[in-house]
């Protein structure tokens, strides 16, 4: 369908983060009257009904991810099979028939459960925000004896977590696992180690806004979507009013949080199999 400039200009005004659907809402209404381009008009008569259409939902939970599998040079990998994995697992979970359970009046966007994929640390999909946040890292480890000590590697790091020692490249704790200094190698020193995906869970904002933590410093794709899974059956256990993750984490304390959430998430390691995360305090 087509867009006057003046109604391109007006959609323009509209947050970022609906934008997409204000457009397929303000499109439907036009069609539904029998138009097929929308003016200015179109745009300021069917602002307060697709206002109120947007403030509803008919989906307990969103997924989202930023633009690493096509073809971002930072992504650290291809995280689509996973975001299926982690699509079925919501589904199954049926968090919108829970949710009109505990909401007294109607669901709002502030309701969903929400998840987001970052395919690097640079976090585009706004994972710290979200009810569980998934973003892909990459341990670098140092080949010494291929090191000529450039620095490149060091200037490329922007959380200075690379220093020169003795003429070798060493990495500190403060390394955040974004494989940058891996691309900035001339010699191929730095080589990739550890790869996987660091969890965090409570992430909100509303009227007490607050940054997901990190539960899991590294896990594998199944262990993410076990991770998920554990956490949605707590959500579920926890919650009373459809309130936040977040919320609940908060009230319940982290410490406590933690605890709960590996003891459920053991109660789910196959017979014979331990469990293999490791605990945010854990990570090295």
């Amino acid at each position: 369908m087509e867009w006057d400039r003046e109604a391109q200009e007006l959609l323009k005004r509209v947050p970022f983060f609906v934008r997409s659907r204000a457009k397929r809402e303000i499109e439907a209404l036009v069609k539904a009257r029998g138009g097929n381009r929308v003016t200015a008009k179109d745009v300021l008569e069917t602002r307060q009904a697709v206002a109120k259409e947007m403030s509803r939902v008919n989906r307990g939970h969103s997924l989202d991810s930023c633009f690493g599998n096509g073809g971002c040079p930072n992504s650290l990998g291809d995280t689509q099979h996973l975001l299926e994995e982690l699509e079925k697992t919501l589904e199954e979970a049926r968090l919108l028939s829970f949710l009109q359970e505990r909401v007294k009046g109607p669901l709002l966007h502030s309701h969903m459960f929400r998840v987001a994929v970052a395919n690097c640390p640079n976090a585009c999909s706004q994972v710290h925000i979200k009810d569980f946040g998934v973003i892909a890292v990459m341990k670098p480890r140092v080949d010494p004896k291929a090191c000529n000590g450039c620095g490149e590697c060091a200037k490329a790091c922007q959380e200075r977590a690379i220093s020169l020692k003795d003429g070798k490249a060493v990495i500190t704790r403060e390394c955040i696992l974004c494989g940058e200094c891996i691309r900035a190698c001339p010699v191929e020193a730095m080589g990739e180690g550890e790869k996987g995906y660091r969890v965090l869970v409570g992430g909100k904002l509303g009227r007490h806004p607050t940054l997901a933590r990190t539960i899991l410093p590294m896990a594998s794709d199944m262990e993410v979507v076990k991770a998920l899974k554990t956490v949605l059956e707590l959500y579920k256990n926890l919650n009373r009013k459809g309130e936040r993750l977040g919320t609940i984490i908060q009230n319940m304390g982290w410490e406590r949080w933690q605890e709960a959430f590996f003891q459920a998430f053991s109660s789910q390691a196959p017979p014979g199999r331990p469990a293999t995360l490791r605990r945010a305090s854990d990570a090295s």
